[in-house]
């Protein structure tokens, strides 16, 4: 009976050495993968033409479209001539002006990549700085980001009710 009770606590002290295994790996795969987001959108930004050039295009953006009437954001058609030509080379999904950010999110399949540029002074957040002024931002929310999470809730919402993909 000893023996049947030891082997029965081996193999559950066992199972459940795996089972934290299998998910502390699984942690820490998906913070290489936010990494790798991050580094992705690093090497668009750059290709575009560096991260000063894209926050510059970014702040132009945000005085040509300021969401005005009390809106927390407005969404900037892609096809729109007023978008810097800067920003025209990353591959646009989607581009929202708030008040204090400009969110671009980047079509880019396999990879999340969305870009937070702020005026001046601003309060800035994001996963992770690109450069002052500047972040990629994974779309994970917070309480820093909770008006932009609900302008790219909104879009998203609009997206697929237009018969996105």
């Amino acid at each position: 009976m000893k023996l049947i009770s030891r082997t029965i606590v081996i193999v559950i002290t066992i199972a459940l050495f795996v089972w934290l295994y299998r998910a502390c790996m699984s942690v820490r795969n998906l913070s290489h993968s936010i990494r790798d987001e991050a580094s992705y959108a690093c090497v668009i930004v750059e290709s575009a033409g560096g991260a000063t050039a894209v926050l510059l295009a970014c702040r132009q953006l945000a005085e040509t479209f300021a969401p005005a009437n009390g809106r927390l954001f407005y969404d900037v058609p892609i096809t729109n001539n007023g978008i810097p030509s800067i920003l025209r080379k990353m591959n646009l999904k989607e581009i929202h002006v708030g008040k204090e950010y400009v969110l671009i999110d980047l079509d880019e399949p396999g990879h999340r990549a969305a870009l937070l540029a702020f005026p001046v002074g601003a309060s800035e957040f994001g996963s992770t700085v690109i450069t002052n002024g500047l972040w990629y931002w994974n779309g994970t929310p917070s309480k820093e980001t909770r008006e932009v999470s609900r302008a790219f809730d909104a879009s998203v919402e609009s997206y697929y009710h237009k018969g996105g993909n």
